[in-house]
């Protein structure tokens, strides 16, 4: 285990979170739910039949304490079912939702766990081990919706190396051809998220094929302008671009294509012009690199609702998990 997911653990546990699984028909969640609650990282609340979990941790050897709470949207004995198809109502009932769409919805184990976290019953929510990235948005969107300070909801990675690195890149799971305007939302978000996580201060990369002036394109352009959005926004933060990767990460390359650049050579959050490039560069360099590929870290949401890859181990969730925690 690498340095920063040590550190995220041990700074996960400090806070004494309340954090849902609710995908508990797969035996991944339940382990990683083992792991986290003998750890002390959290209370796992997990959603479902208590009869089926427990004949699934059975099957597949796996002990679950009596801290795990478990919640059965077909029983509901708290009575949170009812709260959550009101705020439902409230939140989507102008845009067609009825009531018995509501009730429906909510019985669903994927929205009744982002249900425990829009009402408060829960810190953070954790899904995707069986559910789409889509799936997962929808029912966080609906449900929890977007912070007061963004209307951009998008998906970063960190990642990690052994040695300590930690960098960021984004987006890499949500939102396919942003214009300049959620370019520099995107950007924001993650900058935010980096220092948060790794206690240090973003230096933001607005990557592209052209560095600074070096070639004239719409594409540019538009990464051009995300860059002066980014500054208008947000002065306090440190950002540059357009910069090719090389000139954002390597000193050397970075003083000669961008010597006047506050980032170029320096950069720590990698803010990618679009999901193809963000989703196949993470995916290079934890293949290629070795780096621990960590998320998706979806930020934009009022309360964290974090988003898995269905192809997630249990580690995977557990650090995942910590992340929500962090956020929350």
């Amino acid at each position: 285990m690498n340095s920063f997911i040590i550190k995220l653990q041990e700074r996960a546990s400090i806070k004494s979170a309340k954090i849902v699984l609710p995908e508990s028909t797969d035996p991944r969640i339940l382990k990683a739910t083992e792991i986290l609650q003998k750890k002390g990282i959290c209370t796992v609340h997990l959603v479902g039949s208590k009869s089926s979990i427990q004949e699934l941790c059975k099957k597949h050897s796996i002990d679950l304490d009596s801290r795990t709470q478990i919640h059965d949207p077909a029983e509901d004995k708290e009575g949170y079912l009812s709260k959550m198809i009101e705020h439902l109502l409230i939140r989507r009932g102008e845009k067609g939702m009825t009531r018995d769409k509501a009730t429906s919805l909510c019985k669903e184990p994927l929205w009744y766990g982002a249900g425990l976290v829009a009402i408060g019953v829960v810190d953070a929510g954790v899904a995707g081990a069986v559910h789409t990235t889509s799936d997962v948005l929808r029912a966080g969107l609906y449900m929890i919706g977007s912070s007061a300070q963004t209307s951009v909801i998008s998906g970063a990675f960190l990642m990690s190396w052994k040695d300590g690195r930690v960098l960021a890149y984004a987006d890499s799971a949500v939102i396919p051809y942003p214009d300049s305007n959620t370019l520099s939302e995107i950007a924001i978000n993650t900058a935010e998220m980096y220092t948060n996580m790794t206690g240090e201060t973003s230096k933001v990369a607005f990557l592209s094929f052209a560095t600074m002036d070096s070639a004239a394109h719409e594409k540019v352009d538009l990464v051009r302008q995300a860059v002066q959005l980014f500054h208008k926004k947000r002065p306090d933060l440190i950002g540059d671009g357009p910069l090719q990767f090389d000139a954002a990460f390597l000193e050397d390359v970075g003083h000669r294509k961008a010597p006047n650049s506050p980032v170029a050579g320096h950069a720590n959050v990698f803010i990618f012009p679009n999901l193809d490039a963000g989703n196949i560069a993470y995916k290079i360099t934890e293949r290629l690199a070795g780096a621990k590929a960590t998320g998706p870290i979806i930020t934009g949401f009022d309360r964290p609702f974090n988003d898995l890859s269905r192809g997630s181990s249990v580690d995977d969730i557990v650090d995942t998990t910590c992340i929500a925690i962090l956020l929350s």
